[in-house]
């Protein structure tokens, strides 16, 4: 499957436009970096998907992105399947 990994240091991050035959069942990984330490968390775990229906009410930029923000990737995040989510190694 698809995997699409974002790391923010900031209150949202951009994501691309998905690909003429878009993801599929991909899935995406989001990190927040703390910029004083270099420590991350993850704040988005699941379907592609469900993060670009979240979506679908903005307009692409001028690069083919939107913005979301954080405390919105969370929220998805309470949503996801376990079935969805990549798990941790180690």
């Amino acid at each position: 499957r698809n995997v699409q990994i974002k790391a923010t240091g900031g209150v949202d991050t951009y994501l691309k436009a998905p690909a003429k035959g878009g993801y599929g069942d991909g899935l995406m990984l989001v990190f927040k970096i703390d910029r004083e330490n270099g420590k991350y968390k993850v704040v988005y775990n699941g379907d592609i998907k469900r993060v670009w229906r979240a979506l679908k009410h903005k307009k692409l930029d001028k690069s083919g992105a939107k913005m979301i923000s954080i405390k919105r990737l969370l929220e998805l995040q309470k949503q996801v399947s376990p079935k969805y989510i990549i798990p941790e190694v180690g």
